[in-house]
């Protein structure tokens, strides 16, 4: 079978377009602003990020080692139902969203 040439050129255009115009929309590489201690809501450690919740034991932190966002949902030993997420402004959107769920214990 012979390739249809239009459409070959079609799909080579598409890609070359899709990643031409390919934008960084936010870079957080988590090494400032960072601390073990876990947050229960608000700003975590006077960074970008905020971290919301329902339910009692969850949580969020910026851990200095590894650099990185973690949520918990056992930051006080309770393992209680709820969720927690973080979020931060990005360019293009308001929200960047992390979800961390507990269903059952």
């Amino acid at each position: 079978m012979k390739p249809n040439l239009k459409y070959l050129l079609l799909f080579a255009l598409s890609f070359v377009l899709e990643f031409s115009f390919a934008q960084v929309v936010f870079n957080d590489d988590f090494s400032d602003n960072s601390d073990p201690n876990w947050t229960a809501t608000g700003n975590l450690s006077g960074s970008a990020w905020d971290v919301y919740r329902l339910g009692v034991d969850f949580g969020a932190r910026r851990n200095d080692t590894p650099a990185q966002l973690e949520l918990s949902n056992d930051i006080s030993g309770c393992k209680c139902h709820g969720y927690a997420f973080a979020a931060t402004s990005s360019a293009f959107s308001q929200l960047l969203i992390i979800p961390h769920y507990q269903m059952g214990v």
